[in-house]
């Protein structure tokens, strides 16, 4: 019955109905009996049988015509029972009542699976409406993710094709940095590395955007020392806050340790920080740290405009800002908090926020205090690369022509050898006689060719070469695809200190 089929519904109820009646009749006639068993016995039988009648209002769901098809033939024949004179001794006042109460009682019954039923009916109606609102709900849903994995491609797409002529810029402009220059020309090859680095900024929020909504990004936990790390961010932003007229103020006496992943922190403190710089025209930006038993608390405050309290649930989205009408571009895109966001709900780490019109604001991060008598080493600021030359044999594999020929000039400036090809069936040619010391690969390619395929292909020949991707894609796909390939992916435009660090790895 319960089962999809051609049977129509029709059908099928007037299976039940009848199921029902032959059950009730079947019950019925047990009463057969009645002539051969005593008072006390009837009186029992009686009590299980209306017992019967009065569940049959729920198993019946109250429906009419089952529960009287079931019911009708036990209580006409308890009071056809009751009503006979089935002793030979004269009946009592009781024994002539008990039909008609049986009889009243049954109608008792007929009121209860009538409300029996109308409650059934409204409870499958909400359940339908609910049904219904799930499924509304859960287009709405996958119309969402389906915008959002669009927004992420279109993202991905867009810092793609303007990394390409960047990266290639980039590696002009850093090929004339290296060289020797009048006053005036080095002027000039700085405001164009800088506009390239504010360039880049821009871009990197958009990739680092796509990391997380791909997936990829793993938290290294450790233990270590909050006053370390945040003396170390300090350092590396106080000239930046004294370079804008504001004072830095630091105020850490905590020697708690927490236990989370300091480059993502200091990523999250950095974010915060340059949120800090953007909107503040005058007055000071403090980092503090407090502790108590438990926790650890690090924040940071300005004394910028503020934000009003209609805004608190929209400055953590993607591209939003409220004091930048004029859409300053040295104030970013409006990801940095998004990106916080992001990192601390990744790390399990409790984000605070409190901000007043014309009083500033003031973020706060709250982690828990761990118990460690070692703490791990806080992470160091990155030592300068040195100028060396690089005495390497590098292989560029790039299907722009205009790529490859910028990196073997900036490459050539520091002192490598360089081949170059735009395919994998050509990088194996040129590798047949001398092995790489690095590869630098675009990721994708011309067709189905791609750098991951050439690495691996390549790799087959010299297993241990040192090699790279190199992409203008920030797709999460692609992001996926390079990590679960074992390959690092570097992103266009490649800045010059870049380089000379991948280059000084192999080096020494």
């Amino acid at each position: 019955l319960p089962r999809p089929g051609p049977a129509p519904f029709s059908r099928k109820r007037a299976l039940v109905i009848g199921m029902s009646a032959i059950n009730g009749s079947t019950h019925a006639l047990s009463l057969l009996v009645f002539p051969y068993i005593s008072d006390h016995e009837r009186l029992f039988f009686t009590m299980m049988l209306l017992a019967l009648c009065t569940g049959a209002t729920s198993t019946t769901a109250g429906h009419r015509a089952t529960f009287f098809a079931y019911c009708l033939p036990i209580v006409g024949m308890l009071m056809f029972a009751w009503g006979t004179n089935l002793d030979v001794a004269p009946r009592t006042w009781a024994e002539n009542a008990l039909p008609l109460l049986i009889g009243f009682y049954g109608l008792t019954l007929v009121g209860v699976a009538k409300a029996t039923n109308k409650i059934f009916v409204e409870s499958c109606q909400i359940r339908e409406k609910e049904h219904h609102l799930n499924q509304q709900l859960q287009a709405a849903l996958a119309q969402a993710q389906q915008a959002n994995y669009a927004k992420t491609r279109f993202l991905a797409a867009a810092s793609h094709d303007l990394r390409q002529p960047l990266h290639t810029q980039s590696m002009l402009v850093a090929t004339l940095s290296l060289r020797k220059l009048d006053a005036r020309s080095a002027e000039i090859v700085r405001l164009l590395m800088e506009s390239n680095d504010t360039l880049a900024k821009l871009l990197d929020g958009l990739l680092d955007i796509s990391k997380l909504d791909a997936g990829i990004v793993e938290s290294n936990k450790q233990p270590f020392l909050m006053q370390r790390l945040v003396l170390q961010h300090f350092s590396e932003i106080e000239g930046a806050i004294r370079a804008k007229n504001l004072l830095p103020v630091l105020l850490c006496e905590c020697d708690a340790a927490v236990e989370t992943d300091p480059q993502l922190f200091l990523r999250i403190l950095r974010n915060l920080t340059d949120n800090a710089l953007k909107f503040t025209e005058r007055g000071q930006i403090r980092i503090e740290v407090r502790s108590d038993a438990h926790f650890v608390l690090v924040s940071v405050s300005d004394t910028g405009p503020g934000i009003d309290e209609a805004y608190f649930d929209k400055i953590f989205q993607e591209f939003y800002q409220i004091e930048n009408p004029e859409r300053d571009r040295t104030k970013g895109l409006g990801l940095g908090l998004s990106i916080v966001k992001r990192l601390t709900d990744l790390l399990g780490i409790e984000l605070l926020f409190t901000s007043s019109m014309q009083n500033g604001t003031e973020f706060g991060l709250r982690l828990p205090v761990v118990n460690t008598l070692a703490p791990a080493r806080t992470p160091v600021a990155e030592s300068s690369v040195s100028n060396d030359v690089f005495s390497l044999l590098v292989m560029i594999l790039d299907d722009e022509e205009n790529v490859r020929k910028s990196m073997r000039i900036v490459l050539e400036e520091l002192g490598c050898r360089c081949v170059e090809a735009a395919a994998t069936n050509e990088a194996l040619e040129l590798i047949e006689q001398e092995r790489p010391d690095f590869i630098l690969a675009d990721f994708r390619l011309r067709g189905d060719d791609s750098g991951i395929a050439a690495i691996q292909t390549i790799r087959g020949r010299w297993p241990d070469v040192h090699a790279v991707l190199v992409s203008g894609d920030t797709a999460p796909d692609r992001q996926r695809e390079a990590h679960d390939a074992g390959i690092r992916l570097l992103h266009k435009p490649l800045s010059l200190e870049q380089l000379k660090s991948e280059l000084s790895a192999i080096h020494h």
